[in-house]
């Protein structure tokens, strides 16, 4: 799965937190290890002992 381009959205760094503590812990790591730290769904999967799969459900559903 490859990185989409997007713009990011401007916001305070209290809205952000805000944001994510707001996500379910499970789509919350995904979107961290994705967004923040750069990581692929395949590295996340192995990270999180998950199938790619359901790291790159994990995510979309973290991005909804």
């Amino acid at each position: 799965m490859g990185r989409a381009t997007h713009r990011p959205v401007p916001c305070s760094p209290a809205s952000r937190r805000a944001v994510l503590s707001s996500m379910p812990k499970d789509f919350r790591a995904v979107f961290i290890f994705y967004e923040i730290e750069g990581s692929t769904t395949a590295e996340i999967a192995r990270c999180l002992g998950i199938p790619q799969g359901t790291a790159a459900s994990k995510l979309r559903r973290a991005r909804a």
